[in-house]
């Protein structure tokens, strides 16, 4: 993989002798090799961005659907807030109505001996 370090100068660059073919040939090479990784990368970083009705990344629409996203994630932490809330309210009934079910049957039996000589 090349490097990302450009030469200060260019291999012909302020010589007065105009390059031979090799370092010349060695330059577009090495040219050529950094465009094809810019290219890659470009490609590569074009992926996290949805697509338009083109099929194209719709650059401008990638805020657009981080706060869709944003947005819906709020909607469905609401939902399992109530479902949590809803189902919190159903166990205290039951627990309530298992301990007052067993108190008047307690206090049934006690009366009934109370009240047998």
């Amino acid at each position: 993989m090349p490097t990302n370090d450009l030469p200060e100068k260019l291999p012909y660059e302020g010589n007065p002798h105009p390059p031979d073919n090799s370092e010349l040939w060695k330059f577009v090479q090495d040219l050529n090799n950094r465009v094809s990784v810019l290219e890659h990368r470009s490609a590569f970083v074009s992926t996290a961005f949805p697509k338009n009705d083109l099929g194209e990344p719709d650059y401008d629409g990638h805020r657009r659907s981080h706060l869709d996203i944003a947005e819906d994630a709020k909607v469905v932490s609401g939902f399992k807030q109530e479902a949590t809330k809803n189902v919190i309210k159903i166990l205290v009934t039951v627990v309530l109505t298992l301990l007052v079910s067993g108190f008047f049957t307690n206090a049934g039996k006690i009366l009934t001996k109370l009240g047998s000589p």
